[in-house]
């Protein structure tokens, strides 16, 4: 048995490989002789086929091909020993699609010379079925200069392997698994070297022809390279078909809103929303339709009434009106008017730096988000000498836009320039924003003519709007913002937004509905309490407080942080737990309470502000802190009971359990702990 297993790694006499280096390496053989028997005729009929240009490059490449390396036998032992779990192709077929892993197999002498030869000793009559035979070798060769375009990190290593599992999945002439492990343990062993390294007496005609036919199966589960990396790097066969999915999009606003950094902006601008009344601009032609006749119709008007509708009598005439028989004019209504265009215009001058520069982009904002359909609105920042247009209609053009600044004291050039190159047209309106004392500054009196609005700004807050009419500032409505409480104010939770989201749904829960794994946390006495029938509840080095209730199954976030510093659990029942945090930072104790029955966490205010905590006690029923006095407290509420005398202090200590006590049970279970926590997977 064992003899016919190290058979199969045998090369045959004359054939393309053959070992060298006493069986370390696969090398490439005389490919004439692989392919040619030793009698004349062939060899003649060989030349006969080749002209004499390809005679001497056929020699040349040969010459230099015979004694290439293929593979090394431990490359070769480790992948055979990887695919024979499943079950192993031939070792001709293994060996083709190993050498066309190389880098440059596609121009290499061998393919060359593998393709030549292989065709001709078909048209020499080697193998049976001629036709077949080279229908075959095609296919063949398509595969392997398929695998040789693949990149190179899915032709090496783990990936290579996986390369040879789907390859050989396809394939017709495969050693099951039994037979295959036999063998490749015997070849690992080196004890049939000597059998291995002897050629097999005879090869039979056609025998390459197994190779090729697996390698022609191989490529028609794989029509292109594409095909074939998609299946390695994914597992699918084809991608899915792309889902038609129709995602709302978020306005600017909520879009603002749901950024750290710009949601100040979208509630100042949503106030003063409501505080900016832009009046309607009566100049439209009239909507009554007083154009030419466009139609005749049985309703209408009685002063259209068709003159021949007068002719009627009385009687006549009222009972067409009463059967809406009558006929009436139907006048033509004129053009609907061109869309308006609003022009913002914001001072960006070195007066406008720091608050007013934000609440000029928080109106401006405000005076685009009024009559978007009716209007066209375009913004442009003003300095000292030039103006530059910004996108208001964009979360990136707004921050763009509080980036603008220039180094001037006024925008007056900056206007004129403006007025210059984009003069006033019928339809168009304007609107200036800047610092309400710099009004006077910087509108001379053909500048006020251009604009229609005017906003001025202070930096306490307050807000004034102008209307402009022949030159003149009338006041139409003035308001005083609160800015450090609406541009800084800090959201308890993140906004969810209405509709579709680009986030799942999961992100916006308060309690995170998902278990955690249990990676990068090591319990010790000081971050961990609990026990093996309640769980364990425990402070990660990223500062949650997470909860494994049952072994192998993962943790429950109870909170999402919590202060670092010096912590003292208090397990007051087997399934409620106290923890005392003391604050380095703010120099005082904080304290939470948690039900693992329940799964919740609640933050017990204090009663008593307390510096930071030395030690817990636990005595009968009773808990006792240690702080620059010993206090008796009630576990749920925190409420201190009393203060302990001197005397009563000794004697306590002598008689309770510490903190250090409950941290060494802690510590002599750590082992399990980690058992019980680690759950066998991780991210």
């Amino acid at each position: 048995m064992d003899h016919k297993s190290i058979a199969l790694f045998q090369a045959p006499e004359r054939y393309f490989w053959t070992w060298a280096d006493g069986g370390k390496v696969v090398e490439w053989n005389d490919l004439p002789s692989a392919f040619f028997r030793e009698d004349l005729e062939k060899s003649e009929e060989l030349y006969v086929l080749l002209d004499a240009k390809a005679q001497a490059s056929y020699l040349d490449m040969t010459k230099g091909l015979q004694g290439k390396t293929i593979c090394f036998r431990a490359d070769l032992e480790n992948l055979l020993e990887k695919l024979g779990k499943t079950g192993m192709p031939g070792v001709d077929t293994i060996l083709l699609l190993m050498a066309a892993c190389m880098d440059g197999w596609r121009h290499s002498d061998a393919r060359m010379l593998f393709w030549h030869l292989t065709s001709f000793s078909v048209k020499v009559g080697d193998f049976p079925f001629d036709s077949e035979a080279i229908r075959l070798l095609a296919s063949a060769m398509r595969l392997l200069d398929l695998v040789s375009e693949l990149p190179a990190e899915l032709k090496k290593g783990r990936a290579r392997v996986l390369l040879f599992g789907e390859l050989t999945a396809a394939m017709k002439y495969v050693i099951g698994p039994e037979k295959a492990k036999e063998a490749v343990l015997l070849l690992g062993t080196g004890l049939h070297d000597q059998q291995l390294l002897q050629p097999l007496p005879e090869r039979a005609p056609g025998q390459i022809l197994p190779a090729l036919i697996d390698l022609t199966r191989a490529g028609r589960a794989f029509r292109s390279r594409e095909d074939l990396e998609l299946k390695l790097r994914t597992g699918l066969d084809a991608l899915p078909p792309p889902i038609d999915l129709e995602i709302e999009e978020l306005d600017l606003l909520t879009s603002l809103a749901q950024n750290e950094q710009t949601a100040g902006i979208a509630r100042l601008t949503n106030r003063l929303l409501a505080a900016i009344h832009i009046p309607a601009q009566l100049v439209d032609a009239s909507e009554l339709p007083v154009g030419g006749v466009s139609d005749i119709t049985n309703k209408g008007n009685f002063d259209r009434l068709l003159i021949s509708e007068l002719a009627h009598d009385d009687l006549t005439l009222m009972s067409r009106l009463i059967n809406n028989e009558a006929l009436f004019f139907r006048r033509e209504s004129p053009p609907a008017p061109k869309t308006k265009e609003r022009i913002l215009l914001l001072d960006t001058t070195l007066r406008m730096w720091g608050m007013p520069r934000v609440f000029a982009i928080a109106a401006a904002l405000a005076c685009a988000q009024k009559d978007l359909q009716q209007m066209n609105t375009s913004a442009f920042a003003m300095g000292g000498e030039q103006f530059t247009e910004v996108d208001l209609k964009t979360k990136e053009g707004v921050v763009k836009a509080l980036e603008q600044v220039d180094g001037a004291m006024s925008c007056v050039n900056g206007l004129l320039a403006f007025q210059a190159e984009i003069p006033p047209v019928p339809g168009q309106e304007r609107i200036f924003i800047t610092l309400e004392e710099q009004i006077g500054a910087s509108l001379t009196g053909d500048l006020r003519k251009s604009l229609d609005f005017v906003i001025g700004l202070k930096r306490d807050g307050s807000l004034y709007f102008y209307r402009v009419l022949n030159g003149r500032l009338n006041l139409l409505n003035q308001a005083k913002f609160d800015l450090p409480s609406l541009l800084f104010k800090k959201d308890k939770s993140i906004p969810t937004p209405s509709g579709s989201s680009v986030l799942p749904k999961l992100v916006y829960e308060q309690v995170f509905p998902l278990n955690y794994p249990t990676f990068g946390y090591r319990p010790t006495g000081e971050n961990c309490m609990g026990n093996y029938e309640s769980g364990f509840l425990g402070v990660t080095p990223r500062q949650r407080v997470l909860f494994w209730s049952q072994r192998y199954k993962g943790a429950r976030e109870l909170l999402s942080f919590i202060e670092k510093g010096q912590y003292f659990f208090m397990p007051i029942s087997s399934r409620v737990y106290g923890l005392f945090v003391n604050d380095p930072v703010l120099k005082v104790s904080k304290y939470y309470r948690f039900d693992l029955e329940q799964e919740t966490v609640a933050e017990v205010e204090l009663f008593e502000k307390l510096p930071i905590i030395r030690d817990i006690y636990h005595k009968g029923a009773s808990w006792y802190v240690e702080s620059n006095q010993v206090f008796e407290i009630d576990p749920d509420s925190a409420r201190i009971l009393e203060k302990l005398s001197e005397p009563g202090v000794k004697a306590l200590k002598r008689n309770a359990r510490d903190s250090q006590d409950y941290r060494s049970d802690i510590e002599l279970e750590v082992k399990g702990i980690r058992k019980f926590i680690y759950n066998r997977y991780n991210v």
